[in-house]
């Protein structure tokens, strides 16, 4: 999520506050929040819930609507999202690749 221009004396702050962690949420299986290695500018989000209706919950909640109150002072544009449901429960080992010994 690309944040919007640092703070000159628009009103802006230079950095969004961090996100409440939801990983207490139940349903959570995972949430990363990080800076992107290719854009100082961009965020990354990642965060997967058990199913649909743990994904709803954490969408009502409070601390989501509370995001959703601020976000839109630090953006630039609209955030990308890719959001599917897979099987599972969290990451899976991958397949092609694994320590030497």
């Amino acid at each position: 999520m690309p944040p919007g221009p640092p703070l000159g004396g628009g009103g802006r702050r230079a950095r969004p506050p961090p996100p409440p962690p939801p990983r207490a949420e139940e349903g959570n299986v995972f949430f990363e929040w990080s800076r992107s290695v290719d854009d100082p500018h961009q965020y990354v989000l990642l965060e997967a819930f058990r199913d649909g209706e743990a994904g709803g919950r954490h969408v009502e909640s409070e601390h989501f609507r509370t995001a959703m109150a601020w976000m839109p002072d630090f953006i630039s544009r609209t955030p990308e999202i890719v959001n599917v449901e897979v099987p599972g429960t969290g990451w899976s080992a991958m397949a092609e690749l694994s320590p030497r010994g």
